[in-house]
């Protein structure tokens, strides 16, 4: 292993091998698979931000939406017909559509990243270190299948699809902890739960940077040797930057050189600008189209 070069790589780097895994190809995925849930999404959610900053549009849940729906649940306790059933109809309700955002949308998710293909060949193919150290943000198996480079190079930062059972981390970076009391005496106990039900959501939807990086401590101790980080297809987006933090933590900054790749032409400030803001001196960084990007070291080509 070469413990000099750390790829970071994120979704981008899936696009640019014609792999379909943006936020708009789940959604077509969704649609075709999952009406219910694709409907639920629709409606709790922005679907222009959902569908394009989908992590971090699942903290922006219509909480008043699902709760205006479960209200037709909420029986009066003076009906005529009253059950003991309607003690709990309420709460279920709200659960129900909770469900469908949390646990469907999580399962349909990985059932996704396991149907992208990814080639074992491309023209396109970048010149890379598969010797190098990488970190990887993607669930996908392309460093794998397509550059052959050894899984003990690479850390699936928020783990890896291999099968359904995959437990894959994706979430909010907004901390709802902690979940705010509820409750009154003149509340209805009904309503209490229900908003406990709702709270739990925001809480269980949050990707616990912080756990992870304690998680993967190991790995961020071994990059004291860096001297070259390149950022392949990663949007560098503020629910990831705690990463980025905790590498620069370990090290030397005033010597190791960053190349970072964009798509769009506003990204390229932003790239530059993020990392400047953590302390990279600016001449340190190139920024660059991915195509054109080349280590100069291990070409599989």
């Amino acid at each position: 292993m070469n413990n000099s070069i750390l790829y970071i790589i994120g979704n981008g780097f899936d696009l640019y091998h014609g792999i379909p895994s943006s936020y708009w190809h789940f959604r077509n995925y969704v649609e075709q698979k999952n009406t219910e849930l694709f409907d639920a999404l629709e409606r709790y959610f922005n679907p222009d931000q959902l569908w394009s900053d989908f992590e971090a549009t699942l903290a922006e849940l219509d909480t008043d939406y699902i709760l205006d729906e479960a209200a037709n649940y909420l029986e009066s306790y003076g009906t005529e017909n009253w059950s003991d059933a309607f003690h709990h109809d309420y709460q279920y309700e709200i659960g129900e559509r909770i469900k469908l955002v949390t646990t469907e949308l999580k399962a349909i998710f990985t059932e996704w990243i396991l149907s992208l293909e990814i080639p074992s060949y491309r023209d396109d193919m970048l010149k890379i270190n598969r010797e190098a150290i990488f970190m990887n943000f993607n669930y996908t198996p392309t460093l794998t299948r397509l550059y052959k480079v050894h899984k003990a190079n690479i850390t699936y930062i928020h783990n890896e699809a291999e099968s359904e059972d995959s437990v894959l981390l994706l979430g909010h970076c907004i901390n709802p902890d902690p979940l705010p009391q509820r409750g009154t005496e003149d509340e209805d106990v009904r309503i209490t739960e229900g908003q406990q039900i709702i709270d739990q959501y925001f809480l269980d939807s949050y990707k616990q940077v912080g756990n992870i990086i304690t998680e993967k401590q190991k790995f961020f101790e071994e990059l004291a040797k860096i001297e070259e980080i390149n950022v392949f297809g990663h949007s560098m987006a503020d629910v990831d930057l705690p990463y980025f933090e905790e590498i620069i933590k370990h090290l030397n900054v005033s010597k190791v050189k960053w190349h970072v790749s964009y798509f769009k032409p506003e990204e390229y400030e932003q790239r530059l600008h993020t990392l400047i803001s953590l302390g990279i001196p600016e001449g340190n960084i190139i920024v660059e189209k991915l195509e054109n990007f080349d280590s100069g070291q291990l070409s599989l080509l």
